[in-house]
C-alpha cells in the first residue's frame, strides 16, 4: 500500500476508536501513522489527548510538544499542556505555557482564563484580576469566567465588583450553586460589617452621654467567596 494511503488509513482507524472513547485501541493506530510520517500534526495532537485520557499526562505532553515543533502557530496544544500542568500542580510551568498561548493569540480567552486560574491557585488575587477581566471581555457569556473573576475581586477586597460578577453568572445560569454561594458569603460579610459599625456607633454614643456599652462584633474579614480549584469549582 502507498505510504500516504497507509498513513491516512491508520489515522482514520485511530480516530474511529478515539471517537468511541476506546483510547487503548486508538493509540497503536496513531503510532503507526506517525511511524510513516513523524510530523503528522493531527496524529500527534490526537495521540496526546488519548494519552491524557489513559492517565499518562507526561506522555501526552511530550506528543503535544512535538506538535508545537511541527506547527508553532497551532495554539491548542499549548492550552492542553497548560491545563494538564495545572492539574499536576506544576503552576509556574502552566503559567509559562499560558503566556506563550497569549503571545501566539492575544484574543484567546481560554488562555487568559487559565492564566488567571493559576494565579488564583497561587492565592495571588490582585494579579489574577487582569487576565480574568480580559477573558470575560472576550467571552462575556462564559459562566466560569465570571465566577473566577468574582473570586479574584472578593479575595482582593473589591466587594462591589465581586457582587456584580457573581450576579452576571446568575444571569447566565440562575441555578448556579457556586455563584449563589459566593453571594451568600458576601451577604454574611456585609451583615458582619454592618453589625460592627452599629456597635461602634452605639459605643461612641454611650461614651458621649457618660455611659458605657459593650464593644460590638469583631472586625469582619473579607468574604471567603471561594478560590478556583484545578477542577474549576470554587472552595471555601
Amino acid at each position: 500500500m502507498d505510504s500516504s494511503l497507509a498513513k491516512d488509513a491508520n489515522f482514520q482507524l485511530g480516530f474511529l476508536y478515539f471517537a468511541r472513547k476506546d483510547f487503548p485501541d486508538a493509540v497503536p493506530y496513531f503510532e503507526a501513522a506517525l511511524r510513516i510520517d513523524p510530523n503528522f500534526l493531527s496524529a500527534l495532537m490526537n495521540i496526546g489527548l488519548a494519552e491524557y485520557a489513559l492517565k499518562q499526562p507526561t506522555v501526552g505532553n511530550d506528543y503535544l510538544r512535538r506538535a508545537l515543533v511541527v506547527n508553532p502557530k497551532e495554539n491548542r496544544p499549548r492550552i492542553w499542556i497548560a491545563q494538564t500542568l495545572t492539574a499536576l500542580d506544576s503552576l509556574p510551568e502552566a503559567q509559562e505555557m499560558y503566556q506563550a498561548a497569549i503571545v501566539a493569540d492575544s484574543t484567546n480567552a481560554e488562555a487568559y482564563r487559565g492564566s488567571g486560574v493559576v494565579l488564583l491557585l497561587q492565592k495571588n488575587w490582585p494579579d489574577a484580576i487582569t487576565p480574568l477581566e480580559l477573558a470575560v471581555k472576550i467571552e462575556p457569556e462564559n459562566l466560569q469566567g465570571h465566577i473566577w473573576l468574582a473570586q479574584a475581586y472578593s479575595n482582593s477586597g473589591q466587594i462591589d465588583k465581586a457582587k456584580a460578577e457573581f450576579n452576571k453568572a446568575i444571569d447566565i445560569d440562575p441555578n448556579n450553586a457556586e455563584a449563589a454561594r459566593g453571594l451568600g458569603f458576601i451577604r454574611k460579610y456585609e451583615e458582619q460589617k454592618a453589625a460592627k459599625a452599629a456597635a461602634a456607633a452605639s459605643k461612641a454614643a454611650g461614651g458621649a452621654t457618660g455611659t458605657t456599652t459593650k464593644a460590638g462584633a469583631k472586625t469582619a474579614d473579607p468574604p471567603a467567596s471561594g478560590t478556583a480549584t484545578k477542577g474549576g469549582a470554587g472552595t471555601k
